[in-house]
């Protein structure tokens, strides 16, 4: 029995039919069916590729949508992260201040009532030493206790000077810490600033 096979598109369904029917029966001789083979082959392989390519599609869909999931996780994680670093930052401030005002507050007492001690001694150590010069009937000579008297009022008045040079120099630095504190909250407020320009750039991507 010879089968003779259109190698037409149209007659592909029928030509494989009779294909699998040759495949059955051994002594069934097939003429013209080579040229359909490589059509089959072909469609076959066309069919395979379209799969594959849809299943990639899918699978980079699926990608794109689970990282940006994470993105807009990480991004809320990021702004929880901001907000806590600014309310400890702003509590760290408020004790810094607290603190400094505190010490400035003690140093500017201290040193204050350390020169007005040593104002109030000099003053009166001045005054015994003039009531005891003008009694003096005789110019003092050598050690005397004029001497002696003038002697201490120099050391007291070096030791308000050494004192009124630490008050300054304390205020001095109070100034600049309250110069790097105010620094410090700029460049806080730059840098959260930038850190919203970041996340608003990275949403505008992401969509």
């Amino acid at each position: 029995m010879v089968v003779t096979l259109n190698p037409s598109p149209e007659y592909a369904n029928e030509t494989r039919h009779v294909l699998q029917l040759a495949a059955v029966a051994k002594d069934i001789q097939i003429n013209d069916t080579l040229s359909e083979y490589p059509s089959t082959f072909e469609s076959s392989t066309q069919d395979t590729t379209i799969g594959y390519n849809s299943m990639e599609v899918m699978k980079l869909r699926a990608d794109n949508e689970r990282l940006l999931f994470e993105l807009k996780q990480a991004q809320a994680r990021n702004k929880e992260l901001m907000a806590c670093i600014e309310e400890k930052q702003a509590a760290n401030e408020k004790t810094l201040w607290e603190v400094a005002e505190e010490a400035k507050a003690i140093y500017t007492d201290y040193y204050e009532a350390e020169i007005k001690a040593l104002q109030t001694k000099m003053d009166s150590m001045a005054e015994d030493y003039e009531s005891r010069l003008g009694q003096a009937s005789q110019p003092p000579r050598g050690d005397t206790p004029s001497k002696k008297y003038q002697n201490q009022i120099a050391q007291l008045m070096t030791d308000v000077a050494i004192l009124e040079e630490k008050l300054s120099a304390e205020r001095l630095a109070r100034v600049r810490a309250e110069e790097e504190v105010q620094h410090l909250r700029t460049c806080i407020d730059e840098r959260d600033e930038k850190s919203d320009e970041a996340l608003e750039e990275k949403d505008v991507i992401s969509l």
